[in-house]
C-alpha cells in the first residue's frame, strides 16, 4: 500500500509524491517536513518546476527543483532539492552542494549520480540505480523501496544503504559503510570496512573484497565470503535457512551461528568460531590457530581440525571431531567428560590409520593425545583412553 508525502514550495506551490515501502515513506516524510518548515517559516528558499528553466539564486538562497515533466536534471548550481514525479525512467546529477535531498515517486524508475557533495536519496519504488562516484568524498544516505534496485555506493564517504524489499546488487566503495538489508540482497564490499545488519534479510550474500565486516544476521539465510579482511559475524537467535561463512584471510575473525543450520570456516590467524543452539553445524579451521567451541550448542555438531593449533570444545549434543589428511595439525581436544557423545573421524586416511592412531596413544595426567601418518597430533584433555568405538 502506498504512502504520500507533500511538498510545499514558494508562492504556494506544491508537489505530492507516493513511496511503497513504509521505510521510505517514513524517511520521506521527516525530509518533507524538513522543507515544509524552511519555506513555511520564511527561510530564503527558491523552487522551480521543470516547465520553465530554473532561476539563478539570489546570494544567501538555496534552491529546490521539482520535476513533474522532464527526464533528465542536472541539479542547477546552488539547488539542494530535487524531487521527481516523472513517470517512467528519469535521471539527476547531483550538485556539489553538502545535504542534498532527492526523492522520487514510487512511478518514477530513477537513475541518480553524484560526483561531488553529501545528502539523502530516496527512491519511492520502482527499480532504481544509485551511483556515488569514486572520486566522491561525502556521505551519502541511499534509500530504495520495493524495486530490483542497483547501488553502487563507490566513494570514500561513509554511505548509508537500504535498498528495500527487492532483488537487490550493492557495492560498496572505500569508506566505512552500513547496510540495511531488508530484501534479497547481493553485496559486494570493496572498501575497508562494512557493517551489514540482515536483521529483516531474506537472503543475503556478502563477497567481502579487502573490508571488515561486521554482519547482523536475521531469519534468512546468509552466504558470506569474507575476502582479505578481518569479519565479525553474528547469527540470529532463530534463523530459517542456511548459513555459510568464511572468515577473511586476515584472521581475527569472530563467527558465531544463529540458531539454525550453519557451516562456519576459519579464515587466518586467531579465529573463533562458535556454534550455537540445537541445529546441526559444522565449524572448520583454517591454517592459523584457532579455536571452535560447540559448548553453546544442543545440537549435532561437527568440529574439524585445520593446518594450525586448533583448540576444540565439545558440545552438549553429539560432537563430531575430524581430523583430514594432510592437515598436519597441533590440536587439542577440550570439553569432553565420561558422559559426553562424540565421534572421531579421520578424512582421506588409509583404513588402517584407526588401529595406527590408537597403538600410538600416550596417556599423561588424565588425557590422551594420538599421532596420525601426516603428522597430526590430537590431545584428548580428559579423557584417559580411547578405543575402537570411539572412532566412525
Amino acid at each position: 500500500m502506498s504512502s504520500s508525502v507533500t511538498v510545499l514550495g514558494s508562492d504556494n506551490s506544491m508537489i505530492t509524491l507516493s513511496f511503497d515501502s513504509s521505510s521510505t515513506f517514513t524517511l520521506a516524510r521527516q525530509l518533507a517536513d524538513l522543507i515544509n518548515t524552511s519555506v513555511t517559516g520564511g527561510a530564503n528558499y527558491i523552487t522551480a518546476f521543470d516547465s520553465v528553466p530554473a532561476p539563478a539564486l539570489p546570494r544567501g538562497y538555496v534552491g529546490g527543483y521539482y520535476q513533474q515533466q522532464t527526464n533528465f536534471s542536472l541539479m542547477p548550481s546552488g539547488y539542494v532539492v530535487d524531487l521527481v514525479k516523472t513517470p517512467g525512467a528519469a535521471f539527476v546529477q547531483s550538485s556539489d552542494k553538502a545535504n542534498q535531498i532527492i526523492m522520487s515517486d514510487e512511478n518514477t524508475a530513477l537513475t541518480f549520480v553524484a560526483a561531488a557533495g553529501s545528502g539523502t536519496v530516496v527512491a519511492g519504488g520502482a527499480a532504481s540505480h544509485l551511483f556515488v562516484a569514486q572520486e566522491a568524498s561525502g556521505s551519502w544516505n541511499l534509500n530504495t523501496g520495493t524495486g530490483d534496485d542497483v547501488i553502487q555506493a563507490l566513494g570514500s564517504g561513509n554511505d548509508t544503504v537500504n535498498a528495500g524489499l527487492g532483488n537487490n546488487l550493492i557495492v560498496l566503495g572505500s569508506g566505512s559503510d552500513f547496510v540495511a538489508a531488508t530484501g534479497n540482497d547481493s553485496i559486494i564490499a570493496l572498501g575497508k570496512s562494512a557493517t551489514i545488519n540482515a536483521f529483516g534479510a531474506h537472503s543475503t550474500q556478502v563477497s567481502g573484497g579487502r573490508s571488515d565486516l561486521i554482519f547482523v544476521g536475521g531469519m534468512g539465510g546468509a552466504t558470506i565470503d569474507g575476502g582479505s579482511g578481518s569479519d565479525t559475524y553474528l547469527g540470529a537467535a532463530a534463523v530459517g535457512a542456511e548459513q555459510v561463512v568464511r572468515g577473511g584471510s586476515a584472521g581475527k575473525n569472530l563467527l558465531i551461528a544463529g540458531n539454525g543450520p550453519a557451516t562456519l570456516f576459519g579464515g587466518g590467524n586467531k579465529d573463533e568460531l562458535y556454534a550455537i543452539g540445537s541445529a546441526a553445524q559444522v565449524l572448520r579451521a583454517a591454517d592459523g590457530n584457532e579455536t571452535l567451541s560447540a559448548a553453546g550448542s544442543t545440537g549435532s555438531t561437527t568440529l574439524a581440525g585445520g593446518s594450525g593449533h586448533t583448540v576444540l570444545v565439545a558440545g552438549q549434543g553429539s560432537t563430531t571431531f575430524e581430523f583430514i589428511q594432510g592437515m598436519k595439525g597441533q590440536d587439542v581436544v577440550q570439553g569432553l567428560t565420561s558422559f559426553s557423545n562424540f565421534t572421531i573421524h579421520l578424512t582421506n586416511y588409509q583404513p588402517s590409520e584407526v588401529t595406527q592412531a590408537l597403538a600410538t596413544q600416550k596417556s599423561q595426567h588424565g588425557s590422551t593425545t594420538i599421532s596420525l601418518s601426516d603428522g597430526t597430533k590430537v590431545t584428548f584433555e580428559n579423557i584417559s583412553h580411547l578405543t575402537r568405538s570411539d572412532f566412525s
